[in-house]
């Protein structure tokens, strides 16, 4: 159905309107990234309410039965923000990193990081480092 894509930041996106839940893409993706929303959801916090009010309030709602995934916030990445766990991380543990032209800083970041999965040759560009697990070992399966 082509519900899956690349987005313009080079973000695998969902479009919920191609979507006839199928669950083909579950099943296809090596990382187990696409949920499907079965529990028939429309919002991240369900029928509770969450204990203050975000200020990063989502752009759209959740449709039930459909397949859904981290949009890396593309429409922050739009507007040249940050994704919402990027800017809000108290520690400071996820960076944003623009491929096509890290500073040294970055670089130097990237020279440490991992992909997971290499080995299944889908080119991500989601990188990990850890200084207390060994992602290698996960990377390489």
């Amino acid at each position: 159905m082509k519900a899956v894509y690349k987005g313009p930041h080079g973000e695998i996106l969902i479009d919920q309107d191609k979507c006839i839940a199928c669950k083909a893409c579950l099943a296809a993706c090596p990382y187990g990234m696409p949920m499907f929303n079965d529990q028939k959801l429309t919002s991240y916090f369900g029928e509770k309410q969450p204990l203050f009010s975000p200020s990063n309030p989502p752009t759209k709602n959740a449709q039930p039965g459909k397949a859904e995934h981290c949009t890396l916030c593309s429409h922050r990445l739009a507007k040249g923000k940050e994704p919402a766990c990027v800017e809000i991380c108290p520690a400071k543990a996820l960076t944003l990193v623009d491929f096509d032209a890290p500073t040294e800083k970055q670089k130097a970041l990237l020279a440490k990081a991992v992909s997971l999965k290499a080995g299944v040759n889908t080119k991500p560009k989601v990188r990990y480092i850890c200084s207390n697990m060994d992602f290698r070992e996960v990377a390489l399966k």
